[in-house]
């Protein structure tokens, strides 16, 4: 791109390729529909070459920006949509629309004001209506419903599939299945392939723990082969039910059919879950091979990719390498993956003096709240799975992350005391009444009860996560008698373990008796959030409870 491009079309772009006919329009349209295709990287090139020729028209400048995002580059993408915003106030409507759009990948309190700013010019846009939903439902799920009930009856036949499987995602959350369920068979009635959907009726089966529909829908409903469902959707239900062969053929077949980068990414959280060690590293090489070898390192879900197998395989002159030459990547990996490359840099790597934080309350204590809350306070978080390998946590993960909870971080706490001595360590706790129903709950959803999964745990190598699964339980839970006194065992091994520590190393805190930021930041010694405490998985008898 010449000198004279307008200042938010990067210099990066090269002139578009000869042959695209002459006509503004025509060459407009052609450049709209390899978008469309999914050639964004072609569209991007005679998108900036239009609005290079032509600064006063908006629509390649709105092309442009759409461009950024197709490729995952959600920085690059609010940063062209500001730039045409503000290039083009007369009509803002469709540049806040397409900012508000970037930013719920980067910004979700900016892309709440973006949509809100929308809905000041124009109160009936189902769109912003939808996108104000998407921003706000995390913090507030019932205002998200209400605001996707209001997306779609303003849409009415207008409203996209995705806004419906939105609202019966959050309906599920707070305890609605059955009208989730009766939205997601609507749909696909419609739609019989419509992966969202999909995905949803066999989140609503794991969530009602109804293996017996389960197993009829593969048998012969919607995921079976009768009825054309694809093997990547067949897969999660076959390892749900302890099908582990069945699910591994599924995973082939996934991945030999698998023709592009989302569909590769959607299919990585399934290797460490499927298969043991050996078998999951030569699939990671065989992966990052493809990967490379395919797509450009200009494409940021495929550099994100092939930097995560990296890490998976351990290799990281590779990833250091990689990393140094990625295009800008969408949050939160862009934090995230910053934040490894630094410490994997650092002189001292594995810096055993690095003050370190671990969550060591057991399940369903608490732990998914009090990691998400560590990332809210900058920490590089990682709950019971390495988030970029989807590995349960090990022995060569602890280094790489400033702070670990959950049960990787309960069954060493000893050590992890010894190994890092300047680290700081968080008892998560709960009722006990409540933890028992709450862990009985979370077993009988992934297994049918915590007894099915003993005696699942002897064949460790046929159900998700094998033998790295069945020895992290075994450590904390399968060696006693029953949940109750397991974790009774458990609590009398800290209490007796911090008896003669400092104070200052052990804080005990329960979101579920009203702890908060008040109480974390005093312990790390970090500033206080103006963000509400995330009080993740939250049960409905405890909807009262404010912690703040």
């Amino acid at each position: 791109m010449s000198a004279t491009a307008p200042a938010h079309v990067s210099s990066r772009q090269s002139q578009p390729d000869v042959g695209v006919p002459d006509a503004y329009a025509t060459r407009l349209a052609a450049a709209q529909d390899l978008l469309e295709r999914g050639q964004a990287a072609t569209a991007e090139r005679h998108a900036a070459a239009l609005c290079q020729e032509r600064p006063t028209e908006p629509a390649a400048y709105v092309l442009y920006a759409r461009c950024a995002g197709a490729q995952g580059d959600w920085p690059e993408a609010v940063r062209r949509w500001r730039a045409s915003a503000a290039r083009f106030p007369a009509a803002p409507e469709k540049s806040h629309m397409g900012l508000a759009h970037a930013l719920l990948h980067t910004d979700l309190a900016a892309a709440e004001a973006a949509f809100s700013t929308v809905l000041a010019i124009n109160p009936k846009h189902p769109g912003a209506l939808a996108g104000l939903a998407q921003a706000v439902s995390a913090a507030a799920p019932e205002r998200g419903i209400d605001l996707w009930r209001s997306a779609i009856a303003l849409a009415g036949e207008r409203a996209l599939p995705a806004w419906r499987v939105a609202l019966a995602r959050l309906l599920l959350a707070q305890g609605g299945a059955d009208e989730a369920e009766t939205i997601a068979r609507a749909i696909l009635k419609r739609a019989p392939r419509n992966r969202p959907a999909t995905g949803l009726l066999r989140q609503i089966l794991v969530e009602t723990n109804n293996k017996a529909l389960a197993a009829q829908e593969l048998e012969n409903g919607h995921f079976s082969l009768s009825a054309g469902a694809a093997p990547a959707d067949r897969m999660p239900l076959q390892m749900w039910l302890g099908d582990i062969h069945a699910a591994r053929a599924s995973f082939a077949a996934a991945l030999e059919a698998a023709t592009d980068v989302p569909e590769l990414a959607a299919l990585f959280p399934a290797i460490p879950r499927n298969f043991e060690l050996y078998d999951r590293r030569e699939i990671w090489r065989t992966l990052r091979v493809r990967i490379r070898g395919a797509a450009p390192n200009s494409n940021p879900l495929a550099a994100c990719l092939a930097l995560r197998l990296d890490l998976a395989l351990r290799d990281y002159d590779s990833f250091l390498h990689h990393y140094a030459a990625a295009p800008p990547l969408a949050e939160p990996w862009a934090a995230r993956l910053r934040r490894q490359a630094v410490i994997l840099q650092a002189p001292a790597f594995p810096d055993f003096r690095a003050p370190k934080v671990f969550g060591i309350g057991l399940t369903k204590t608490g732990t998914t709240s009090l990691g998400r809350a560590l990332e809210t306070l900058g920490y590089l978080q990682a709950h019971f799975v390495n988030p970029f390998t989807e590995e349960i946590i090990g022995e060569e993960d602890f280094p790489l992350f400033d702070a670990v909870t959950d049960c990787p971080a309960s069954l060493r706490f000893e050590t992890l005391y010894h190994t890092y001595p300047n680290a700081k360590f968080i008892l998560t706790e709960r009722p006990r009444p409540d933890w028992e129903l709450s862990f009985e709950s979370h077993f009988a959803r992934s297994d049918g009860s915590f007894a099915a999964f003993r005696e699942k745990a002897v064949r460790r190598n046929q159900f998700r996560h094998g033998a790295a699964l069945a020895q992290l339980h075994g450590g904390l839970y399968l060696a006693h008698q029953d949940p109750p006194t397991a974790m009774q065992a458990f609590t009398d091994r800290v209490d007796a373990f911090f008896a003669t520590k400092p104070p200052t190393k052990l804080l005990r805190h329960s979101v579920f008796t009203g702890d908060g930021w008040p109480q974390l930041c005093a312990f790390l010694q970090q500033p206080h959030p103006t963000t509400p405490y995330p009080w993740t998985n939250k049960s409905s008898s405890l909807a009262s409870a404010n912690p703040l």
